[in-house]
């Protein structure tokens, strides 16, 4: 999701939630039918027409024998040709 914050469009709200499925179960894999999941809350701003860059919080939970969480901060750089 990317929400305008300016009514010029320049910075935007932006939020994703991705999930990871274990659909094969190899013996070295968590027997689990849930991977990982991660979720992202940050800003985006749209440098160029084709680029676009995203900085905020990523929380990325594993599913597994130990269920660590990773807590990230990440910069992203998306270019559309």
């Amino acid at each position: 999701i990317r929400i305008p914050l300016s009514p010029r469009k320049q910075f935007y709200f932006s939020a994703f939630d991705e999930v990871f499925f274990n659909l094969n179960q190899p013996s070295w894999a968590s027997p689990k039918i849930f991977s990982q999941n991660r979720m992202f809350v940050g800003l985006n701003r749209q440098l160029t027409q084709s680029t676009i860059v995203d900085f905020g919080y990523l929380n990325q939970r594993l599913m597994g024998r130990t269920n660590p969480i990773n807590n990230v901060l990440l910069v992203t750089f998306t270019m559309n040709f």
